[in-house]
């Protein structure tokens, strides 16, 4: 998983004033990781947070949390602390309590979430008994290195090029295709 897509799932709307926060788009709501509300019925998708804060009180407003919000989520919400002074909605990281990124809270969330590509290999037979094989075979070392190479993903296609930033297009020069590994 890349660092920014990472960082981008950990992070959590700290509300201010609410006006800043759309209700069913921006991750908002504090459980394990931050997301929208559960939809419950039609809604309005403009529906900002500051909606549903009592504008004289800054405090939610019971009723309309009913109203809008599946029961699950009121109590979450609830939880939020209002400031009484107008501030502007931020950003915090919804992993630790102090809402503020470290290393380590960042390590654990990537550990605990396999990226797309480790799943997808996983899901794969392995290719270690062949792997074995081609060594035994008579031919030269360096078919032999090459053959290795090919199964191990380890042939400098664009798209690893690119990743290391040599080249500036991860597409197929055959085919132009995008994420292609080989076309050998």
């Amino acid at each position: 998983m890349a660092a920014k897509e990472l960082v981008t799932k950990g992070l959590r709307r700290t509300i201010g004033t609410g006006e800043d926060t759309l209700v069913w788009q921006d991750p908002w709501v504090p459980d394990e990781t931050a997301r929208t509300p559960m939809i419950t019925q039609a809604y309005d998708p403009n529906l900002k947070v500051s909606d549903l804060i009592d504008p004289a009180r800054r405090e939610w407003d019971i009723t309309k949390l009913r109203n809008v919000l599946h029961p699950d989520d009121i109590p979450l919400v609830r939880s939020l602390n209002l400031s009484r002074n107008p501030i502007q909605d931020s950003y915090c990281w919804n992993l630790t309590v102090s809402g503020k990124y470290s290393v380590k809270s960042g390590y654990m969330f990537a550990k605990s979430k396999p990226d797309e590509e480790t799943e997808f290999r996983n899901q794969l037979p392995s290719l270690n008994p062949l792997k074995e094989k081609i060594f035994k075979v008579k031919t030269g070392e360096k078919i032999c290195h090459f053959l290795w190479q090919s199964l191990s993903g380890a042939i400098s296609v664009n798209e690893r090029l690119f990743k290391r930033h040599i080249g500036n297009d991860p597409s197929c020069p055959r085919c132009g295709m995008k994420k292609k590994r080989s076309t050998i």
